[in-house]
């Protein structure tokens, strides 16, 4: 995914419609979803966006589950083109 503009529609889409409807989904299937977005969701996406760069290898993907490694180590490479 080397799209700059694709990944960010991925990143934020999921993201506003779990808030839009945290509403008529009462609190406990919001916290799900929300858990499923920030600890499945978006560290696959980010490994994807890492392997099609070729910042990384796939084989080192499990590095990239840790929040503040993925986000303090790659972050040029993640959101910027």
């Amino acid at each position: 995914m080397k799209n700059t503009l694709l990944f960010y529609i991925c990143v934020f889409l999921p993201l506003l419609l779990i808030v839009n409807f945290a509403q008529a989904l009462g609190p406990s299937f919001f916290g799900a979803f929300l858990f499923i977005y920030v600890f499945l969701y978006r560290p696959t996406l980010d490994v994807t966006r890492l392997v099609d760069k070729g910042v990384i290898n796939r084989m080192d993907f499990w590095k990239t589950f840790f929040l503040f490694r993925r986000t303090s180590k790659y972050f040029r490479q993640l959101y910027l083109p």
